[in-house]
């Protein structure tokens, strides 16, 4: 390989052989290390089928309709509270076509409060979603009442009608505005469940 920098000062002793064996010797090396990769990969590849990772199958039915179940009742039975200090609850918009919002809120009892914070989950999801942050106690000021909406046709609420931005829109707006009404301070609280 001839050395295209003129600084550098060429070694007198550095010939046309040392250069052909040091280019031999990256060439074996760079073998050495392509052969290794393979082997190591090929070695990957035999140990996860014979553990069979590629090829595993679900735990048996009967423990996905326990774990269901046991959801089931955890999140859904209106007996229980969903969480300490919470409660379930329903709100039904005042439109003409009624939509009944499944919501959970936090059961402080001194009742109205000076701020209301609703959480909204995403598509799809339900309250559950916000189970974590409303459990941890650090996250909870007394005087905010907070509410986890069910957004239509999600976990306890009803479906709409027909569906669309405006639709969706209407019902939570209606929710906010009657959680106004019901839970803070300005409003009569005379709804309060």
């Amino acid at each position: 390989m001839r050395d295209l920098n003129p600084r550098r000062e060429r070694d007198p002793l550095e010939t046309a052989s040392t250069s052909s064996s040091s280019s031999l010797g990256r060439t074996l090396w760079r073998g050495f290390m392509l052969s290794y990769g393979l082997l190591a990969g090929l070695a990957w590849v035999l140990l996860a089928l014979r553990d069979g990772l590629l090829f595993q199958r679900r735990a048996s039915k009967r423990v996905t309709d326990k774990e269901l179940a046991d959801a089931r009742d955890r999140l859904w039975n209106l007996a229980k509270a969903p969480l300490p200090n919470f409660k379930h609850a329903f709100f039904t918009t005042p439109d003409d076509a009624a939509v009944s919002l499944h919501y959970v809120v936090s059961g402080w009892d001194a009742g109205p409060r000076p701020n209301l914070l609703v959480f909204l989950h995403g598509f799809p999801d339900s309250w559950a979603l916000w189970r974590d942050f409303l459990a941890d106690a650090r996250n909870l000021d007394p005087e905010t009442v907070y509410v986890a909406l069910d957004l239509p046709g999600y976990g306890g609420s009803d479906g709409l009608a027909e569906y669309g931005p405006d639709g969706v829109l209407e019902a939570v707006t209606s929710f906010v505005l009657g959680m106004r009404e019901r839970y803070l301070v300005d409003g009569d609280g005379s709804n309060a469940p």
